[in-house]
């Protein structure tokens, strides 16, 4: 079951998620918002899925809706920022096969060696 909530933040930006919910429990969620310049670049940001509910669609359905939001408004391209660590290297092959490819690299970016990875596509 896919829910929506949309947040409306400081200088009013608007960001839209989703989330699944199993047995009243959220399971994987996403969201989208335009960018501070208002270019009509969007990011997706606050994505995950549980890992129990990984390989089942879950988050190619979730990257469905966020980008077809995304074209809706016209877009040009959508980002995601990724962490380089370990326990994120499911998420950046996700990313790829999902036709994201790396823009960016910031080393120690978070902490010392913790660098920053950023992804892109053309909408």
């Amino acid at each position: 079951k896919i829910k929506k909530s949309v947040f409306a933040s400081i200088k009013n930006k608007i960001h839209i998620f989703w989330y699944v919910e199993k047995n009243h429990k959220v399971i994987a969620a996403i969201g989208v918002g335009e960018n501070e310049y208002k270019t009509r670049g969007y990011f997706i940001d606050w994505f995950a899925v549980h890992r129990t509910h990984r390989k089942k669609g879950i988050g190619k359905y979730l990257f469905s809706i966020a980008e077809a939001i995304a074209k809706e408004k016209k877009a040009r391209y959508i980002t995601i920022e990724c962490g380089n660590g370990n326990e994120l290297k499911a998420a950046r092959i996700f990313y790829e096969k999902n036709g994201y490819k790396q823009s960016s690299y910031f080393p120690d970016y978070y902490n010392k060696g913790e660098h920053r990875i950023d992804y892109y596509k053309k909408v």
